[in-house]
């Protein structure tokens, strides 16, 4: 099932407020952590019970020379981050003190029950969330259900067709 929200409603502020609290955190990585010592990325923990956060390392151009009396490599879910020293106090709560936000806060602004199961093709699904995008240059919010979704109806919901749904976004060449 596919939703948007348009600008002007009661439940886009909601949702212009989460995703400014987003910005908020992503802005923050960047400006303590990023720029600051030339990092190119930040690596949340990949947790599903995570939208954004917490951060276990950062990432690196290939490449690039990075100061190891700073960081040191670590291995998390396969892939390899690097992550502040515990003699690097400073970097260590700056990287720590970027804000976490959670799955469930998104689920809340819609009353979207978390963790919902499903079943497709014969096996159980579990659902955390569902799927969210804000198209910036048109001013509204797209959400990406499964028609079964147990949340709180709203006129501010208005249910797209799938076509409508993906014009919002670029086509690749």
């Amino acid at each position: 099932m596919y939703l948007k929200v348009e600008k002007g409603s009661e439940l886009y502020t909601k949702f212009f407020e989460f995703q400014t609290r987003i910005d908020n955190a992503r802005k923050q990585l960047k400006d303590l952590v990023l720029v600051p010592y030339g990092a190119e990325n930040g690596a949340s923990s990949r947790d599903a019970e995570f939208l954004f956060g917490p951060m276990i390392g950062v990432v690196f151009k290939e490449g690039e020379l990075i100061d190891t009396t700073l960081w040191k490599q670590i291995k998390h879910r396969g892939n390899w981050y690097w992550y502040p020293k515990k003699k690097n106090k400073e970097l260590l709560e700056k990287l720590k003190s970027v804000p976490t936000i959670k799955q469930k806060e998104l689920c809340d602004i819609i009353k979207y029950e978390y963790l919902q199961e499903f079943e497709v093709d014969g096996q159980l699904k579990i659902s955390f969330s569902f799927g969210y995008t804000y198209v910036r240059d048109k001013d509204v919010f797209l959400l990406d259900l499964r028609r079964e979704a147990k949340f709180e109806r709203s006129p501010d919901l208005i249910e797209i067709t799938e076509s409508e749904f993906y014009s919002y976004f670029p086509k690749e060449s």
